[in-house]
């Protein structure tokens, strides 16, 4: 009962504070921020979605040069370093993408990673100031925000470190490729039987 009593009288020396147009002002307030709030969550989860879509691109290259490496040095490993093995070689040295540009790209995504955690940071301390009295709307529609910012942060964090490996293992294939060179630098044209036994080896 006192507990309830004394819940009252903070409330009204609160409406008392803020007077008649403080009160108004903090109901429009209130009402201004869901909207600003749920249409921020829209572009934060657009900006999520449009990631983790890059991020599936990404891990879909990554998957296919992994997969490229390892059949090339099996290839080498069972045929051998033959002159028409130097031949193909040089084809897939050649089709190598090129990982110049991703390495670019990295300062720019880990600048938009640093960003948006400090935006999370922000409004992390904006729920703890959150006053009780600005209702549970406002409470859960922040809440909701921060969820999402968080599965941003994830994205952007896995996205970059998925370039990075991508370029790493890019860059680990054409070194490959180039000591190999070392022992083909002249090849002739393949012969049938090198692409023969390329094929049962990549098969």
């Amino acid at each position: 009962m006192r507990s309830t009593i004394k819940a009252l009288v903070l409330v009204a020396a609160f409406i008392a504070a803020l007077g008649p147009n403080g009160i108004n002002a903090f109901a429009q307030q209130s009402a201004e921020s869901a909207p600003a709030e749920l249409s921020r969550l829209e572009e934060i989860r657009a900006r999520r979605v449009e990631t983790e879509q890059e991020l599936k691109a990404v891990q879909a290259r990554s998957a296919a040069l992994d997969k490229t490496f390892t059949n090339v040095s099996t290839m080498v490993e069972t045929v051998g370093l033959t002159d028409g093995v130097g031949n193909l070689l040089r084809r897939y040295r050649s089709s190598l993408g090129d990982v110049r540009q991703d390495r670019l790209d990295a300062h720019d995504r880990q600048d938009a990673i640093a960003r948006t955690r400090v935006e999370l940071f922000e409004l992390n301390e904006k729920l703890s100031n959150l006053h009780h009295s600005q209702g549970r709307r406002a409470r859960a529609d922040l809440v909701a925000l921060i969820q999402e910012y968080e599965l941003l942060v994830s994205a952007l964090v896995e996205v970059d470190s998925t370039y990075m490996r991508l370029i790493e293992r890019t860059e680990d294939f054409r070194r490959y490729i180039d000591e190999r060179f070392l022992w083909a630098k002249s090849a002739p044209a393949l012969q049938r039987t090198d692409i023969d036994r390329s094929q049962e080896a990549l098969s």
